[in-house]
């Protein structure tokens, strides 16, 4: 019996023309987690002079993608009402957020020059996954759920434990790459690049005042931010396999180009007004959904944490179309009383992320603590199939377009998130082909 024919017993598939499948632990020798230091430099990182952070991910063995986390210490200070209030500063203002995953705005990952995924705005896809899936806050998982703290006053100073040199982590749900069940083989790929890139201060952190009765308290006047991060490490869990997974594995490899799927997004960016039809200049074969949010202006780089609430804006109905197609078939009309339906086109769209076990459970909640908490979902794909998304590559040219009524909406910041299907074409050379 050959090697193929043996890794295809009790499951052990390794499918050489379309994919491979990660097998199962009776081939694992060693498993080791490697923590790796930026290549920009093991120092201090801020917004204002370092907000670039990139790692090179080691090519020893197998990297199993789903245990991987990048992990940081942060200090955080403020001035609130010209005064500078530090670690030792008593006073009844404290520091708010909404998570580790608000600090950055953009991830990339390249693989051998060629961009494999770039999500702009991550940090605002992050928060939407997080508050439309999650049950509740992420305070109880050592991967992911950490991510969502709220910081409290432990020591009784009257400043937020934020403001300590404190440990957190990230673990981005909406990477593809990052939340893959197959390992990635980085033995048989060019160089592997990770980057963040930090966000403003002003866009994550608002004033908040401990004592304060309203379960949603309103922003003090906050006069500037500063953070910085330090012992920044991207945490890598390595699997190394025995010598019949590696022989072939290998074998496939040199008789057929291997395929790894994922799954990954890119952001569109436009501000609008009233009755609005949105060009979303994204062209790719393998549509699974679209998401998109609203931001009043005004609170997005103003010491608010009304940045991540997502709120309506004055948005009375919204239908996507490619060409002739619609999606859906009516417009979606929504308002104080005709949510439900919205939140059935949000829950279609977001069960596309559960093979990759992003979603946890399907909870689309109105809002938290008084707040609206509205968002636009649409399921595009076709067929539950591994390649199911729609085409925009074939209507000549006409992108999908996003056509949203109000009369009262009022220069809203939008962002919308195309979530599609790529394939990453592993080849014998060590080189690769990414296509979407």
């Amino acid at each position: 019996m050959n090697t193929i024919s043996q890794l295809a017993n009790s499951n052990k598939t390794l499918t050489y023309k379309e994919t491979y499948t990660t097998p199962s632990s009776s081939y694992v020798v060693r498993r080791s987690l490697d923590k790796i230091v930026p290549q920009t430099g093991s120092s201090d990182y801020t917004p204002e002079s370092t907000s670039r952070i990139a790692w090179r991910v080691p090519a020893g063995q197998f990297l199993d993608v789903n245990d991987l986390f990048f992990s940081f210490k942060m200090k955080a200070n403020m001035v609130v009402d010209g005064v500078a209030l530090t670690p030792t500063t008593p006073g009844g203002n404290t520091l708010g957020w909404q998570g580790s995953h608000t600090l950055f705005e953009r991830m990339t990952i390249t693989c051998g020059g060629v961009v494999v995924e770039d999500i702009q705005n991550i940090n605002v896809l992050e928060q939407l996954i997080h508050k439309t899936t999650d049950t509740s806050d992420y305070v109880n998982s050592p991967i992911g759920k950490i991510q969502g703290l709220t910081p409290v006053d432990n020591t009784g100073d009257g400043i937020a434990d934020l403001l300590e040199a404190t440990e957190y982590i990230f673990k981005p749900k909406t990477s593809g790459i990052l939340t893959n069940d197959l390992m990635l083989p980085t033995p048989y790929l060019p160089e592997i690049i990770i980057e963040l890139y930090l966000t403003k201060g002003q866009t994550v952190f608002a004033a908040l005042t401990e004592d304060d009765a309203d379960p949603n308290p309103k922003p003090k006047p906050l006069t500037s931010i500063s953070y910085t991060l330090s012992d920044v490490a991207l945490n890598a869990p390595y699997v190394e396999f025995d010598k019949d997974f590696i022989t072939g594995f290998e074998a496939s490899l040199q008789k057929n180009p291997l395929n790894y799927h994922f799954n990954t997004f890119s952001c569109f960016t436009q501000t609008v007004s009233n009755a609005s039809d949105i060009a979303i200049g994204s062209f790719r074969t393998d549509i699974k959904s679209l998401f998109t949010v609203l931001r009043n202006n005004s609170t997005i780089s103003g010491y608010h944490l009304d940045s991540f609430h997502f709120q309506r804006e004055g948005v009375e109905s919204y239908q996507v179309s490619l060409g002739t197609a619609k999606y859906p078939l009516e417009q979606v009309s929504v308002g104080e009383k005709q949510l439900a339906k919205n939140i059935v086109y949000n829950t279609q769209a977001l069960s596309n992320l559960r093979q990759n076990e992003n979603s946890g459970a399907m909870n689309c909640p109105r809002g938290t603590y008084g707040e609206e908490l509205f968002m636009i979902g649409l399921d595009l794909s076709n067929s539950e199939a591994l390649l199911g998304g729609i085409d925009s590559t074939l209507t000549f040219g006409s992108p999908l377009m996003l056509q949203v009524k109000g009369s009262t909406i009022s220069a809203c910041h939008m962002n919308s998130f195309v979530h599609y299907g790529s394939v990453l074409t592993i080849l014998p050379d060590r080189s690769i082909v990414c296509t979407f």
